[in-house]
């Protein structure tokens, strides 16, 4: 698998976690957070982690822009670096 494949698919599954987040409470400012082979989305960076890029996930938008804008940070996010083949 390439490296702009899993950015493809981590992506989706991080759309999938904001979608479900978000609709818990619409209010919460959600970003994303990486370290080497983790990525995560929320409100406050998880210990070991970083932002990821300072804009906000939109509560507005839907699922396909949330995974757009997602594989747009990931592209620049050097979270691959550490990960391991499967």
């Amino acid at each position: 698998m390439t490296a702009r494949q899993n950015t493809h698919q981590d992506a989706a599954a991080l759309a999938g976690i904001w979608l479900r987040k978000q609709c818990q409470d619409p209010a919460r400012a959600l970003y994303v957070y990486h370290a080497p082979g983790q990525l995560d989305i929320g409100t406050e960076p998880p210990p070991g982690m970083e932002l990821a890029d300072g804009r906000r996930i939109m509560p507005s938008w839907t699922i396909q822009q949330a995974r757009d804008h997602i594989q747009m940070i990931l592209r620049y996010t050097p979270y691959l670096t550490e990960r391991r083949p499967a």
